[in-house]
């Protein structure tokens, strides 16, 4: 048969600091009371019957105790107690101790200053004789205690001096963080490097830039790891386009290191693609939330609030890359229509795509447009010879700097400085122009 487990417990605070002590089989009271506890402590805050630890084989229980902290969690005991595991740190009613095998060394905490050399090892024994040897053994152990209580004293002072200089700059930098409501950065004290670290998010370059000058006037060492979300939106846009992605807008998502993506995507096959290269090359973006819709959706829209305003048949619609050119001759009321038009369509889609009026005057030969031709050819491939006597097709540019648009038996259709100029003909087939 396995013989049970030999646990011991240590204490931690208090005169008594530094004592180990076997669990016999059973029951094991701590208190201040001669009648009942199996040992007695002389702290002031200490009750007649301040904790109980029942041992068996399954390990020891903690039972009848008030202010439990195991492990640095605030314990409820029931009526069945909470078990302890091995090495835990146990805090009840300002009581600190450690429990553990027999064979380990014990937990001692940072502010328990140094071991004390003389630790009584108490054994299991009956209960009136436990009692007998183990106030003995306390009653020796006020001796070192007070020979060293001095060595503690002075490094719990040495100990609270580097507490402080590593909490003041730390403070310090929170207070400016309190001041400039940045409640998405972090700092903490880096004790290898003597530095502290921040690290999180903030809006801008700029915001960042008075943060860190702010940090600077203090003399502190520090080391920063912010993002901006301002770099953050910028690297996923720069991706977005030259994917060509033009129609979608990034703003910033709930949480800091988000984005929310909206607009319009033609085609939504490849966009799982899109998201592994977002992952991968935005350093500091931890998620996206996505809400696109199809691109035509605000065609059918635009067209809907021209056609309200009797705007639709006088207009061409033309889609260029994240705009739109509406383009036509409008009068002065027709353009305040459409002026009106474009605050609605910005309601519902916002900045994207741009809605862009174009005026297409119409300009005939010899009315205040200098494009001198003598013929026009109408075959497969039109052309237009100009004075020069060189062909000119569509697409080609020529000296007075118009751009051929289109060529047809209505008229030729020139580009310039943005605008769309008409030459009438008026003729089929060939024609023969003179100059004028």
């Amino acid at each position: 048969m396995t013989p049970m487990q030999q646990w011991k417990i240590r204490i931690l605070s208090g005169v008594h600091s530094g004592v180990e002590v076997n669990l016999p089989s059973g029951s094991f009271v701590l208190g201040s009371d001669d009648f009942i506890a199996d040992v007695v402590l002389t702290d002031s805050e200490i009750k007649a019957s301040h904790l109980t630890i029942e041992t068996s084989e399954e390990g020891p229980i903690l039972l009848n105790a008030e202010e439990v902290v195991v492990n640095g969690d605030n314990v409820t005991l029931s009526d069945g107690g909470v078990a302890l595991t091995r090495k835990s740190l146990v805090n009840v009613g300002g009581l600190r101790l450690s429990i553990g095998y027999a064979e380990d060394d014990l937990f001692t905490e940072l502010s328990s200053g140094t071991q004390h050399n003389g630790e009584t090892a108490v054994n299991d024994k009956q209960s009136t004789g436990w009692k007998r040897i183990i106030s003995v053994g306390l009653l020796c152990s006020l001796l070192p205690t007070a020979i060293f209580a001095g060595i503690w004293w002075g490094q719990n002072q040495s100990n609270e001096q580097e507490i402080i200089a590593e909490a003041e700059p730390i403070v310090l930098v929170r207070d400016i963080l309190k001041e400039l409501q940045l409640n998405d950065i972090r700092v903490e004290w880096n004790a290898i490097e003597q530095q502290a670290v921040l690290d999180g998010y903030i809006e801008g370059r700029a915001q960042q830039l008075n943060l860190l000058d702010k940090i600077d006037a203090l003399g502190i060492n520090y080391k920063s790891d912010l993002r901006t979300m301002e770099e953050i939106r910028r690297g996923v846009k720069f991706i977005l386009r030259n994917l060509g992605y033009h129609q979608i807008k990034v703003e910033n998502g709930e949480e800091r290191g988000t984005v929310l993506l909206t607009g319009y995507i033609d085609d939504a096959s490849h966009w799982s693609q899109v998201e592994q290269i977002l992952e991968r090359d935005v350093p500091g973006l931890i998620a996206w939330k996505v809400d696109l819709k199809r691109a035509g959706a605000y065609m059918d829209t635009l067209k809907s609030l021209l056609a309200e305003a009797d705007l639709l048949t006088k207009v061409q619609l033309v889609t260029n890359d994240d705009r739109i050119e509406i383009r036509g001759d409008l009068d002065d009321l027709e353009t305040t229509q459409f002026y009106s038009v474009t605050r609605k369509f910005r309601e519902q889609y916002g900045e994207k795509p741009y809605l862009v009026l174009k005026s297409i005057p119409k300009v005939s030969t010899g009315k205040n447009i200098d494009f001198p031709f003598k013929s026009v050819n109408f075959g497969k491939v039109p052309y237009v010879i100009l004075t020069d006597n060189v062909r000119y097709v569509v697409g080609s540019k020529t000296p007075q700097g118009y751009r051929i648009s289109n060529i047809t038996s209505g008229g030729i259709e020139l580009v310039k400085a943005g605008q769309i100029i008409s030459v009438d003909l008026g003729h089929e087939g060939n024609v023969q122009n003179d100059k004028p």
